[in-house]
Order: C-alpha cells, then structure tokens, then sequence
C-alpha cells in the first residue's frame, strides 16, 4: 500500500512538472502586450523607446520637450488628457515629436486626446522631421499609423510621413498653420454597414498660413492634405485617398486658392 502511494505521489509530482514546463513554453512563445501608465515626459520617453509593443496611458496633463525615437509597435493612449508638444524648428534639440525610423516599427497608434505644439516649420523643410509625427525613409515599409478621436493645434504641422498609411477613425480635428497631414497613403474609416459606428472618422483639417506649396507640395503655404510631389512618383499602391462611406472630411484653409486643401 505504502508502495502504491509513493509511485502515485511521483506520477501526481511529473505530471504537475509536465503542465508547468508546457504553460511557460506557452508563454514564452506568445507576444503579449503590456500595458503602462505613465505621470511624466521622461516615463513616456523610456516607454516608448524600449523594445517590445506596449500601450502607453497618461495618468495626467504631460509637456513633452524633446523628440522620442519610437521603438517597436507602440499604442499611445492620452487618457483624455492634453499632451504639450515644446515648439522649435530643428530636427532634434528641444522640440517634442514622435519620430518612427526603424524596421520594427509597423504600427502606430495615437487616440483619445488632445495635442498642442511641436515642430513649426512647413513643407518647405519636407526634407527634415517635421511635425507632430515624423516618419523617416528607414521605417517598416508596411508602417500604419492609426490617429483616433485627437485633436491637435500647432504653427507647423501634425503627420509628415510621406512613405506610410495614415488611418483616421472616430474625432479628429487638425488645426495647424502649415499643413495638415503628408502621407503615402491616407484612410478615412467608415463603417458602410453602421452609420452609427463610433469608429467612423469625423475630419476636421484646417491650415492658415499664407504662402504657396506648388503642385511638388515643397514649399510653405498653408496645406491641408499632400503626397509627395508628381515629379517623384514611385510607382503603384501610392497616393491612395479614401474616404469610406460613413466617413465625414471637411477641409479648410485660409488662403485664396483652394487648391491648397489637398
């Protein structure tokens, strides 16, 4: 009897190993997304600059006052909270941004808030990292930022990445003196079978400042929407706008010819 026990304690003992040994197996072969809150601009700069995909939460009203490099798949999650951009005109120095030049970075997300600040330059210096959300020639050439129910007010502008998506869901007003978004291609979520999805995008894109982009969408003048200029056209799957059903977009700018909006 004592022998039977003793042979069922070892067979309850590996069979118990077996189901541990498999659950960290398990775990370490599954990406999980964190989630992080954060009370300053130096908790967000170490969140958003450390490998792996995460959601970042603000835990209250922050100043950002220098460019973070995002690194991997990162979710910023404003809280309802208002982010402060500091305002330059240089590529680094003290000028809050987010700038995306890697590899890893495949997808962007930015929602449920409010931004004010940041680069004040325009498309004259396209050249450089300008706006709010600057997307270099290094990032993931898949690369989707996806902007949801912010607003953002600036002197410069709010996305430049003229070689990535940009989607546009819920609330989303834009009201920067310099131009509004640059991208590769822009998507403007609707729901074609709920009109009442709160998902479907209500654009707002306003640009005041005087001046003339040109057709190349070079130079400064207030611009609501742009690709890169005609004379650097790539090839196919670029330059794509799409409004979806159930997708509102009103464009606004100060200037006379209203070829400015895109």
């Amino acid at each position: 009897m004592k022998n039977k026990m003793g042979k069922s304690t070892q067979y309850l003992t590996l069979f118990f190993s077996l189901i541990i040994m498999l659950f960290f197996t398990l775990h370490g072969a599954t990406t999980v997304q964190a989630d992080v809150s954060v009370a300053d601009d130096k908790q967000l700069a170490t969140v958003l600059t450390t490998a792996g995909d995460e959601t970042v939460s603000l835990l209250r009203d922050i100043t950002l006052s220098e460019r973070v490099d995002i690194v991997g798949n990162k979710t910023i999650d404003l809280n309802n909270k208002k982010l402060t951009l500091a305002e330059g005109a240089n590529d680094a120095g003290k000028v809050g941004k987010f700038y995306l030049n890697r590899a890893d970075n495949q997808q962007f997300t930015i929602k449920n808030g409010q931004m004010i600040g940041g680069d004040t330059r325009g498309l004259a210096s396209h050249g450089s990292i300008i706006g709010a959300i600057s997307v270099g020639t290094s990032a993931n050439a898949n690369l989707v930022t996806t902007v949801q129910d912010i607003s953002h007010n600036s002197k410069g502008g709010f996305y430049k990445g003229k070689t990535s998506k940009v989607v546009f869901k819920g609330k989303v007003t834009l009201e920067n003196e310099q131009f509004n978004v640059r991208a590769k291609n822009m998507d403007f979520y609707g729901n074609s079978q709920n009109p009442d999805d709160p998902e479907n995008v209500d654009f707002y894109g306003y640009a005041s400042a005087d001046g003339d982009p040109l057709d190349w969408s070079t130079y400064n003048g207030g611009l609501n929407l742009s690709f890169d200029g005609y004379e650097s056209f790539l090839g196919a799957n670029q330059r794509i706008l799409n409004i979806n059903k159930n997708a509102k977009v009103k464009l606004k700018n100060q200037l006379k010819n209203q070829l400015n909006n895109i």
